[in-house]
């Protein structure tokens, strides 16, 4: 295949420029985007067209990943490149954080870059 190949992940309002931004320069790509807002994911990747495809992916999941990873793989031969752009905050006092949303902010932010490592290396 004579494309290069990134997967794109981004959790926020912004899923659209990201991946057009990058689509931008006018060298031969094809692109995984990946994300939790499916119905968004899948419009912008049917927009860029047959170099584009969309897969649901929970970044704080490790499964998630690898079932990601297989698809773009499955769907393209193989991954060149990949771009992580999940993060999230909750501005609240320590003591004032449930557990669950600072392991939820623990998972996104810091676990998910060695799970997308992990399941794509």
């Amino acid at each position: 295949m004579d494309h290069d190949f990134a997967a794109l992940v981004d959790e926020d309002d912004e899923f659209e420029q990201v991946a057009r931004s990058i689509r931008a320069d006018d060298k031969p790509s094809v692109w995984v985007l990946t994300d939790v807002l499916d119905e968004q994911g899948k419009a912008v990747a049917a927009d860029l067209g047959a170099d584009a495809m969309y897969h649901s992916l929970d970044v704080a999941s490790e499964q998630s990943w690898d079932d990601a990873v297989t698809a773009a793989v499955g769907h393209f031969g193989r991954i060149d490149g990949l771009v992580n752009n999940a993060g999230v905050v909750k501005f609240a006092p320590l003591l004032q954080t449930s557990l669950d949303d600072y392991r939820r902010q623990i998972d996104i932010n810091q676990r998910n870059s060695r799970f997308l490592s992990h399941s794509a290396g």
